[in-house]
């Protein structure tokens, strides 16, 4: 079926399986079927997910992109923040937590990330 949500679903089930190439084709589908801020956020996410070392960067300057058209889009930041974490951008990774977690309060893992973020720093002064 060629349906955003279901091309969505399918990318989902992949990612979660490690199968990151299948999760960008899907990912990929479900973005030109709907091009939504969350379908490009993750399709982004998925495509760094294959390749961190080569797609670190670049897919931070496609977040750091789509955050500017939705800065409402949850998942721009919280992946955003996952990249800058795993380059040791801790600053940078802090903020986008917390900007995760002001476009939705329900997410408490954006949330504990920023604490986690915030007390590292306190503890290394």
């Amino acid at each position: 079926m060629l349906d955003g949500a279901t091309q969505f679903a399918e990318a989902v089930k992949r990612l979660e399986a490690g199968n990151y190439r299948g999760a960008i084709e899907h990912f990929q589908f479900a973005t030109d079927i709907e091009p939504s801020g969350v379908n490009r956020a993750h399709l982004a996410w998925a495509r760094y997910l294959h390749d961190p070392q080569r797609n670190a960067r670049l897919v931070l300057t496609e977040l750091a992109g789509l955050q500017k058209q939705e800065p409402a889009c949850n998942r721009a930041w919280y992946f955003a923040g996952e990249i800058q974490r795993a380059l040791g951008l801790y600053g940078d990774a802090e903020e986008s937590f917390k900007r995760a977690y002001k476009t939705d309060l329900g997410d408490k893992k954006s949330q504990q990330l920023a604490i986690d973020l915030m007390r590292a720093k306190r503890e290394a002064k």
